[in-house]
């Protein structure tokens, strides 16, 4: 899906800008992130399948 780079990417930190545009476009009573007139759902499985982060049990 070309997500591939994103695996490499070291996320120790993240930039300021970043962090608040995620912080004010995030719906946390829906789980999704609001670009424009799309909204992406976030589950724990986009997250395993753009990150690779096991889900758990």
């Amino acid at each position: 899906m070309g997500f591939g780079a994103i695996q490499d990417m070291n996320i120790n930190h993240i930039s300021t800008r970043l962090g608040y545009w995620l912080a004010r476009n995030f719906d946390k009573m829906f789980d999704r992130i609001n670009i424009g007139k799309h909204q992406i759902k976030i589950t724990s499985d986009t997250v395993f399948e753009v990150f690779g982060i096991p889900k758990g049990p």
